[in-house]
């Protein structure tokens, strides 16, 4: 093998790598002899296939299988030979290759910096001390009497949050004929993973990873950062349907829905968004099915008549985003829910069981009857009617229910209000506390585990800005482009909210991601430097603490909890990624108890502010 450096610019590497022919070949011819000895093909026994004839079939596989792994193996090598410590993954390119010829790729990596420890001797650190005082309390009481009153009938307005609304509620369930529909289950992370029983895929030359991970009002969403460059002919694909398909028939007419939208970036000139179907036979792809749609807020919506080929035993929906042209991408695509059903009209359905409630109270922002309806009648006043789609828990008691995307109509009649109940021994009856003094213990001690979370977020801001003042050393660009994708995503999520202040929403773009890219080479200087002080000192995090993290993590994923800890027991990057920020916590107390550090008694307002 021939390494030749080509750049050395500060963190930045790249190598030109020569693969000789023969150790190619050798390979090759290896794998193909492993195959020729235990595949069957017509005319010839077992085992006793000719090598020739073996190449012919599975020659290009092979060689492509060969390649892959003579390309990594070679990369990993340069990488130990020069002593490079990667800040992630090297790029490859593929220079030059023909059969039988050598093998040349390019290779460019960022290595990470080498970090000074800092002087903690020179950090001066303040702890707010804060305690409740007993006007805190009494407030905090009039808040509990006001939360367990009585309800009392008003005259009808809009209604505000833990008001109650009067309600006749009426649900159904729309047709769908995919298992997830309302793509539960994806997770955050590098690359992080899809919703269960979807499917991602891009192209050669792109990555993918999935920076968010939450639901837009009731419903399940998933926002996937492509970047990199396309090379001519490449995609982005997204498939709400397990790779085994849908069950279909010959000439049927199935309609597809999804929701989907660019939330950051834009789609590269040329690039065209597709929703179908590849129509298949049991092992081959009959046809491939697409209409031209536009993403956005609205629900993207595709009716195709498939092939009348009686070869067709199913179909797999995907979103498809091709990309005709060489060139940069990075964009974040937002995915939300899916649906299949038969025909090219929305199929009528009854209201399930259970699904019609007449004179129902609920309060707008508490429990209700259906998981997350409550949040949508904000500003409902007696006498409106409103439509609005909810997802099921994937662990609901009722199995026709669990998972499922509901849609419901609801009728609001009447308004109530809460009236207070008076502050003593029976409301702490009431809440399980005993006696008025107990109560007011209780209620003084969540005021203190309150006012010691606000305090150590100061103090933790303050360990973060004293190790920054230190920390001047080149970070890789490759890093903060990371982290600045994701900083940017979840502004933009705010933004799209409206839970942005008037100064940021009429901030200039361009300025706004300056001051986040800033932000996020920040954060990935501090991530690097508490690793090295934790390396250094040998900071160690429990495993107790990551095994409760991993639980933490799949109780947010109700009814799929064994599959998140499968999910995190088998991908060790999933779980790093629990673990490192659990870890920083650690070290910056390490810091802090190395720092002086003075204690400051202040009000529970000035806490507040401080944090």
């Amino acid at each position: 093998m021939d390494v030749t450096e080509t750049e050395r610019d500060g963190l930045r590497r790249a190598y030109d790598v020569v693969i000789p022919a023969e150790e190619i070949t050798s390979r090759r011819d290896a794998r193909l002899g492993e195959i020729a000895r235990t595949v069957s093909m017509p005319g010839f026994r077992p085992g006793r296939v000719p090598i020739a004839a073996v190449k012919d079939r599975y020659g290009a596989a092979v060689l492509a299988e060969v390649i892959e792994a003579q390309v990594k193996a070679a990369s990993a090598r340069v990488v130990a030979d020069h002593g490079l410590r990667p800040a992630q993954d090297p790029r490859i390119e593929i220079r030059r290759f023909a059969e039988d010829g050598d093998l040349a790729f390019h290779m460019e990596l960022e290595v990470l910096p080498e970090v000074t420890l800092p002087d903690f001797g020179a950090i001066r650190l303040e702890r707010l001390v804060v305690e409740p005082t007993p006007e805190a309390v009494e407030r905090a009481l009039l808040e509990v009497a006001e939360r367990h009153g009585h309800l009392v009938e008003v005259e009808p307005r809009p209604a505000a949050r833990g008001e109650v609304l009067v309600c006749d509620v009426t649900g159904h369930l729309p047709a769908d004929l995919l298992q997830n529909g309302p793509a539960l289950g994806a997770l955050a992370g590098q690359p992080g993973a899809a919703p269960s029983k979807w499917g991602l895929d891009v192209s050669p030359g792109l990555e993918r990873a999935i920076v968010i991970a939450g639901t837009n009002g009731t419903l399940p969403f998933f926002d996937m950062l492509v970047r990199g460059t396309a090379r001519k002919g490449g995609f982005i694909r997204v498939f709400p349907g397990a790779a085994a398909g849908v069950p279909a028939a010959p000439g049927q007419v199935l309609t597809l829905c999804l929701q989907a939208e660019i939330a950051s970036g834009a789609l590269p000139e040329g690039a065209a968004v597709r929703l179908g179907f590849n129509e298949r036979a049991a092992n081959a792809i009959l046809k491939s099915s697409r209409v031209p749609v536009e993403p956005g807020p609205a629900e993207m919506r595709a009716t195709i008549t498939l092939t009348d080929d009686r070869a067709l035993t199913v179909v797999r929906p995907l979103l498809e985003i091709s990309l005709p042209n060489e060139g940069a991408v990075n964009l974040v695509l937002r995915v939300g829910p899916a649906r299949l059903f038969a025909g090219d009209r929305e199929p009528e359905v009854p209201p399930f069981d259970g699904g019609t409630l007449r004179d129902v109270a609920i309060e707008i922002g508490g429990a209700g009857p259906v998981p997350g309806l409550s949040g949508l009648l904000d500003g409902m006043a007696p006498g409106e009617t409103r439509e609005m789609d909810v997802v099921y828990p994937a662990d609901h008691a009722a199995a026709e229910l669990a998972g499922r995307r509901a849609r419901f109509v609801v009728t609001a009649r009447a308004l109530r209000v809460r009236q207070r109940r008076a502050v003593d021994d029976d409301l702490a009856g009431a809440v399980g506390a005993g006696d008025l003094g107990a109560l007011r213990e209780q209620v003084r001690q969540g005021l203190q585990r309150d006012y010691d979370r606000r305090s150590r977020q100061v103090l933790k801001r303050a360990v973060l800005d004293a190790l920054a003042q230190q920390a001047d050393f080149a970070v890789p660009q490759g890093l903060v482009d990371l982290e600045f994708a994701e900083v940017w995503q979840r502004f933009q999520a705010e933004r799209h909210s409206g839970r942005v202040g008037i100064a940021e929403a009429t901030t200039p773009e361009d300025a706004l991601r300056a001051r986040y890219r800033a932000l996020a080479e920040r954060r990935v200087r501090l991530r690097l430097l508490l690793a090295e002080i934790g390396r250094a000192h040998d900071v160690q995090l429990p495993s107790e603490e990551v095994a409760h993290a991993i639980r933490r993590e799949a109780n947010r994923y109700p009814g799929q909890e064994e599959q998140v800890i499968e999910f995190y027991r088998r991908t060790p990057s999933a779980t790093e990624a629990l673990r490192a920020p659990l870890l920083e916590e650690r070290i910056i107390d390490f810091v802090a108890g190395r720092s002086t550090v003075v204690e400051r008694r202040v009000s529970a307002a000035e806490a507040q502010t401080a944090a």
